[in-house]
């Protein structure tokens, strides 16, 4: 019995269609859409394999965005690299860096001397965001 390559497993779980379409990843997904492969032992995002595989090396600190906004997708035409600050540009401009929170709920969490756990689950967000927050890491402006 022949093995398959890890090239063939990987390329079997990208639905190909037209140039212009997504590809959809049809393996395993995070929970927010991202399509991720085991490659030599480690779990690796299925976009940034694509890419690699496309482009060539790509540095760590690299981002691999996705033009479509779709993150299952694989089409090498919808990839870009970018730094972190691209891909938050990127966002703002196509209006998904819209928040749950408001000023005043954000002046009122630094406020507040109650577990982050219970501030997380008060205002819908994860924890990390309280931590963020109270430590200045997001919502600089209203430090």
């Amino acid at each position: 019995m022949t093995s398959q390559s890890a090239a063939e497993r990987f390329l079997k779980k990208i639905a190909v269609g037209a140039d212009d379409e997504c590809w959809p990843w049809r393996g395993v997904r995070n929970s927010k859409g991202y399509g991720y492969f085991f490659l030599h032992g480690i779990m690796r995002k299925a976009h940034r394999i694509v890419f690699h595989l496309r482009v060539g090396f790509l540095p760590r600190d690299l981002f691999v965005c996705h033009a479509c906004d779709n993150p299952a997708c694989c089409n090498p035409r919808h990839l870009f690299a970018g730094t972190h600050r691209d891909n938050m540009l990127d966002k703002m401009l196509k209006g998904r860096h819209l928040t749950k929170l408001t000023w005043a709920q954000v002046d009122a969490i630094r406020r507040s001397a109650e577990p982050s756990l219970v501030l997380a689950e008060r205002y819908g967000v994860c924890n990390s965001q309280i931590y963020k927050i109270r430590t200045g890491k997001q919502w600089k402006s209203a430090a």
